[in-house]
């Protein structure tokens, strides 16, 4: 079975030059509930990044159940879209 839904990508670029300082979060990432772990992409809040593009990406995923205990399973993984 698959999931097929459009997310949208944000290039970002490191502004130039840097501010003096830095945010940082008050609640440290992985005290938040649910937390996978931290992410790659910049907070949106930081100064040091800034936003240069965004692109709307059509992703399908697959979903499964595993074999063990019946729980769904998602891999998602970009599948080329060459209908647009």
């Amino acid at each position: 079975m698959f999931v097929e839904v459009v997310v949208r990508a944000t290039t970002y670029a490191r502004a130039c030059p840097p501010p003096e300082t830095r945010q940082t979060p008050d609640v440290a990432p992985d005290e938040l509930p649910g937390a996978l772990g931290p992410s790659c992409a910049p907070s949106e809040c930081d100064p040091s990044w800034i936003a240069v593009g965004a692109t709307w990406l059509r992703m399908t995923v697959p979903i499964t159940r595993d074999p063990d205990d019946g729980r769904l399973v998602v891999d998602p993984h970009l599948v080329s879209d060459h209908s647009s």
